[in-house]
């Protein structure tokens, strides 16, 4: 995860905000990301874990308009599930898999089926 984290920090792929499921596992791979970046600590969000597509969607359509890219830290099934609700890109998230989408909107809360572009994807599995 580290390796990941310093790609993108080296790409200048940064993110403003991390909001993360509070499991120990979600929030210490969102803490590997904030100790790289000069971001503030992960904001935990219990309804992140164990949440459907549509509990994603709700989450991600909360995001705060100020902040332009937000990372969200969570689990599968549900981000295999938003992935492919948001882009329509059939991509398996792998256990600390980086989904990197763009969506051509002024706020989050118009983000919703199929408006997102799934710019890139990397995992340690693709990394290795």
């Amino acid at each position: 995860m580290r390796i990941i984290a310093e790609r993108l920090k080296t790409q200048g792929i940064i993110p403003e905000l991390l909001v993360s499921s509070p499991a120990l596992r979600a929030i210490a791979t969102a803490n590997i990301f904030s100790q790289h970046f000069p971001i503030p600590k992960p904001l935990k969000n219990k309804a992140v874990y164990d949440a459907s597509e549509s509990t994603l969607l709700q989450i991600i359509n909360e995001f705060p308009d100020n902040a332009d890219f937000v990372g969200l830290v969570g689990h599968n099934p549900g981000l295999t599930q938003i992935l492919y609700y948001l882009t329509g890109s059939l991509q398996d998230m792998d256990t600390s898999g980086v989904a990197l989408l763009q969506f051509e909107t002024d706020s989050w809360g118009e983000v919703s089926g199929d408006t997102g572009d799934l710019i890139s994807y990397e995992s340690p599995k693709t990394s290795a």
